[in-house]
């Protein structure tokens, strides 16, 4: 079995990096988001930001949304390509936790690659106290968002419905989990990004993180992946389907 995993996550990033288009995507669109959520930022108020310089917040929030949504999109379209094709693996005695494997291990690679080229552009302007810590804290989100692509690709399988829900939550996400927005209520914290958001922003201006802010995000994702395998798990099931085929 772990011959079949290691030839599925070749043929996969294989496939994902052999198209030019998935590489200039990759290699443009992160410092796109990141300069232009840079430069949106200063329009924001000195007073709601504190000692941070507005920029610098921008850039922190482009960093998380162009790993995020990235990493995301693949591991939605990643599902939503062969979904027809799993289905009929498992039909043919292929177990789907094998299945699952190899998308969570390609997926991982992919946002460790994204998250890589998001610190390397925003590491540039910023400069982060804890550079490791920053970068872990992008790759946490990416996989946080490659989950939720899988999720939403496994119980949604039509690129254009799923990529603008998932489109809808990391825009939300990043509005509402990056804590510039003070609420006196508990639902911004329930965002994904919103603890990645807590650590990538302190490594970068304090040099530090809360472990109680690194325990959430990984608690999140663990939440998430439990989640997500047994919705894999019924929609691949013989005779399951997704909710909307």
């Amino acid at each position: 079995m772990t011959g079949n995993r290691t030839l599925g996550v070749r043929l996969f990033g294989l496939s994902f990096f052999r198209n030019p288009r998935n590489v200039v995507m990759l290699l443009v669109i992160p410092p796109v988001v990141i300069y232009s959520y840079g430069m949106a930022m200063e329009a924001v108020p000195s007073a709601l930001l504190g000692d941070m310089a507005a920029e610098s917040v921008g850039k922190v929030n482009g960093a998380l949304f162009a790993t995020a949504f990235l990493t995301g999109i693949f591991g939605l379209f990643q599902v939503i390509d062969a979904h027809h094709a799993d289905r009929r693996l498992v039909v043919a005695g292929f177990p789907r936790l094998e299945l699952l494997v190899t998308r969570l291990v390609t997926i991982t690679g992919v946002s460790a690659f994204i998250a890589l080229v998001s610190f390397l552009v925003f590491q540039q302007s910023v400069s982060p106290e804890a550079p490791l810590v920053a970068f872990a804290a992008l790759v946490v989100a990416g996989l946080i968002y490659g989950l939720f692509g899988v999720l939403i690709g496994s119980l949604i399988p039509r690129q254009l419905e799923g990529s603008l829900l998932l489109v809808f939550v990391a825009d939300s996400d990043v509005m509402f989990g990056s804590g510039l927005i003070e609420w006196e209520s508990i639902v911004p914290k329930l965002f994904p990004l919103y603890y990645p958001h807590q650590v990538l922003s302190s490594a970068a201006f304090d040099g530090s993180a809360e472990s109680g802010d690194v325990l959430v995000a990984l608690g999140y994702l663990a939440a998430l992946l439990v989640v997500v395998s047994l919705v894999f798990s019924l929609v691949m099931r013989e005779g399951g389907g997704a909710l909307y085929e």
